[in-house]
This record gives C-alpha cells, structure tokens and sequence, in this order.
C-alpha cells in the first residue's frame, strides 16, 4: 500500500515539474535558456522546428512532447501549450517580415 502512495506522489510531483515547463512560462524559459547559451532569436526558432540537439533543444522537446501520467497533467498540458505553436509561428512571420505583407484589396 505505501508503495503504492508513494508512486502515485511521484507521478504527481512528475507532472507538476513538467507543468512548471510548459505554455507562456515554458517560452520565457526558453529565451532565458537562449540568452544564457548566446543563440538569437533566429536560432531558437530555427531549433523549434528542427530539434536539433542543444541545451534549449531539452527544454523545447519537453513543450512539444510532454510526458505525464494523469489525465488531469495531460489536460492541463494541452491547455498551456496552445500559446506555444501560436507563438513560434506569429515569430517566424515576424522575423521574415511575412506579417507586414498585405493583401492587393487594401
């Protein structure tokens, strides 16, 4: 029984680091990483979508892929990451300057 307790807190502090890594802070985490290992914002971008190996490579995986136990972890997981595509695309748009093109109608 007590093996069992103590698997399920596990499972739960599990979840809860891998939460703390997630959505707007998971982000910010990134750019802090970036800025402690001196790559440009062009660089993590690229590394977002191509995952190649890096210290902030770790941290972008563990957004992309997270891995939780409970359902509840999961559901919370799903709720903070959708910022996370949203942004990484509105960023590369802003970076090639895709954003300030306009249409022909206006």
């Amino acid at each position: 029984m007590w093996r069992n307790q103590f698997q399920l807190k596990r499972k739960i502090l599990h979840n809860a680091d891998f939460i703390d890594k997630l959505g707007a802070v998971g982000i910010a985490t990134i750019f802090v990483k970036a800025c402690l290992t001196n790559q440009t914002i062009e660089q993590i971008l690229e590394s977002f979508y191509t995952e190649e190996e890096s210290y902030v490579i770790k941290h972008i995986s563990w957004i992309k892929k997270p891995h939780l136990y409970t359902e509840t972890a999961k559901n919370i997981a799903e709720k903070r990451n959708r910022i996370v595509l949203i942004f990484f695309d509105q960023l590369g748009k802003e970076i090639k300057l895709e954003d300030l093109k306009t249409s022909s109608n206006e």
